[in-house]
C-alpha cells in the first residue's frame, strides 16, 4: 500500500510539473488576448463582463474535451472518500484538479462567446482549487473542497 501511494505522488508530482508549465503557456497567451480585449474595450463598464451569462436564456454548449475533464474533476470532487479524508488524499485529489485543468487548458477548442463565458467560470474554479491545494491541514481542506464542489454546480446552471 506504501508502495502504491508513492507512485501516486510521484506521478501527481510529475504531472504537477507539467501542468505548470502548460499553465503557463495558457496564462501568458490568454494573457495577450485579454490585454487585447482590454484595448479594445478601454473606458467601457467592466463589472458586469465578470457575470457568467446564458446564451439567450439556454445553457452554452461546451466542447467535447472540456465536458470530458469537467466531469472527470467532478466525480473525483464528489467521491464520497473525500469526506473527512485526511491531508494524504486531499493534496492527491489537488494534484489530480491541477492536472484535468492544464489537460482542459490544452485541449479546449472552443472559440467565441461560449468560450468567453466558459473563461468566467474557469478563472474562479482554478483559484478555489489553488486554495483547495495550499490547505495546511484537513479542515482547511474540507472547507476548501466545499467551494470546488460549490463551482460545479455553477457550472451546471450556465453550460452543457
Amino acid at each position: 500500500m506504501k508502495k502504491l501511494s508513492t507512485v501516486l505522488l510521484l506521478i501527481t508530482f510529475t504531472s504537477w510539473i507539467a501542468c505548470n508549465q502548460a499553465a503557463k503557456n495558457e496564462s501568458e497567451g490568454h494573457q495577450m488576448e485579454h490585454k487585447s480585449d482590454a484595448d479594445h474595450h478601454e473606458g467601457h463598464d467592466h463589472e458586469s463582463s465578470d457575470v457568467l451569462m446564458l446564451d439567450h436564456g439556454k445553457k452554452w454548449m461546451v466542447d467535447e474535451p472540456t465536458r470530458m475533464h469537467v466531469a472527470n474533476m467532478e466525480k473525483a470532487v464528489f467521491d464520497p472518500a473525500s469526506e473527512n479524508a485526511n491531508m494524504e488524499f486531499y493534496q492527491t485529489l489537488a494534484g489530480f484538479l491541477k492536472e484535468n485543468i492544464g489537460k482542459l487548458s490544452s485541449d479546449c477548442s472552443m472559440t467565441g462567446q461560449s468560450h468567453d463565458e466558459l473563461h468566467k467560470w474557469l478563472y474562479p474554479y482554478i483559484e478555489r482549487t489553488k486554495a483547495f491545494s495550499e490547505a495546511k491541514n484537513p479542515e482547511e481542506a474540507s472547507s476548501s473542497l466545499m467551494k470546488v464542489k460549490e463551482s460545479f454546480t455553477e457550472f451546471h446552471e450556465f453550460f452543457e
